[in-house]
């Protein structure tokens, strides 16, 4: 349900879709954060977040580590 309200690109839903299916250790801490929070708006950006800097660090379809954000990007 998110997919079709927030994420309109159908690369950032396939991506997103794949993350989850991989159940990356980013995305399981995002969906963790929401289970005790159930802020919505926080989710959303989180996810976002997750797949603007996949797709500037060029990975689309590929499975991707929490390790590969910190060293690429000191401000996350």
């Amino acid at each position: 349900m998110l997919a079709r309200y927030h994420f309109r690109d159908p690369d950032d839903v396939q991506l997103l879709q794949k993350l989850i299916h991989d159940e990356n250790e980013l995305i399981i801490a995002v969906f963790d954060v929401y289970e005790s929070d159930n802020n919505n708006e926080n989710l959303i950006d989180s996810l976002q977040r997750i797949l603007k800097q996949s797709k500037a660090m060029g990975i689309h379809m590929q499975s991707i580590t929490a390790t590969s954000f910190y060293n690429n990007d000191p401000a996350w």
